[in-house]
C-alpha cells in the first residue's frame, strides 16, 4: 500500500500522469509466472501423492488464475486455522487474490480521488476508508465462521489502506535521513511495543 501509493503520487507529480496499463503489465508479469508454476507443480504433486486434496481442484485453479480465490474461499473454503481436516496447499493463495485486486483497483481509486480532491482531502478520505474497512471487519466478525472477514478483500483492505495513507503523509523521499536520538528512541519504543503486542496476540 505504501510503495504503490508513493509510486503513483510521485509519477503524477513529476510527469502529470500515471500509466495504469504499464503498471498492470509490470505487476502481473511479476505475479503470473510464479503463480502458474506453483499451481502446476503442486497439482502434479497432489495428483501423484495426495489424491484427497484434488477436491475442488478445477475451481481452485480457475479462481486463482482470475485472482478471485479469496472470495471462493469465503463461500467454499475451510477456515484458515482449521489444520485438523487436512490443510489445502492452496489455502495461503488467498493473499495473492487480495494483492492482485488491490493492484487493479487502487490506482484507479487513488487517481480518481486525486482528480476530484486536493491533497489534504485525499489523505483524509484514504484514512477514512481504512477505518471503515476495519469497522466492517469488526461488524461482520462471526466466531462460528471467520472466513468472510478473514478472506474478504474489503475487510482486509484496512491494512493496505493504512500503508497507502502513510505513503501520502510520509512519502519516502520526504523522510529525514538523520534522526535525532530522541526520535530514534521513540521509534524503537514503538517497534518494541508492536512486537510485544503481536506476540501477545499470537
Amino acid at each position: 500500500g505504501y510503495f504503490v501509493t508513493y509510486q503513483i503520487t510521485k509519477r503524477v507529480a513529476s510527469d502529470g500522469h500515471f500509466d495504469v496499463c504499464r503498471f498492470y503489465k509490470r505487476r502481473f508479469k511479476r505475479l503470473y509466472p510464479v503463480l502458474i508454476a506453483m499451481l502446476v507443480l503442486t497439482t502434479a504433486y497432489i495428483t501423484l501423492f495426495a489424491h484427497p486434496l484434488l477436491h475442488h481442484i478445477k475451481a481452485t485453479i480457475i479462481t486463482n488464475l482470475l485472482w478471485v480465490y479469496n472470495w471462493w474461499e469465503v463461500k467454499n473454503g475451510q477456515s484458515y486455522f482449521d489444520q485438523f481436516n487436512g490443510a489445502s496447499p492452496f489455502t495461503h493463495l488467498w493473499t495473492l487474490g487480495v494483492e492482485a485486486q488491490f493492484y487493479v483497483l487502487w490506482p484507479l481509486i487513488l487517481l480518481g480521488l486525486m482528480r476530484l480532491f486536493n491533497k489534504k482531502w485525499v489523505k483524509r478520505i484514504v484514512l477514512l476508508l481504512a477505518i471503515l474497512s476495519a469497522l466492517e471487519m469488526a461488524l461482520l466478525y462471526d466466531p462460528a465462521n471467520i472466513n468472510r472477514v478473514y478472506y474478504g478483500t474489503d475487510t482486509r483492505a484496512f491494512s493496505l489502506l493504512l500503508g497507502a495513507w502513510l505513503g501520502l503523509v510520509w512519502p519516502v523521499d520526504r523522510l529525514r535521513r538523520n534522526l535525532v536520538r530522541s526520535d530514534v528512541r521513540m521509534l524503537n519504543g514503538i517497534g518494541s511495543a508492536a512486537i510485544i503486542i503481536t506476540v501477545f496476540g499470537f
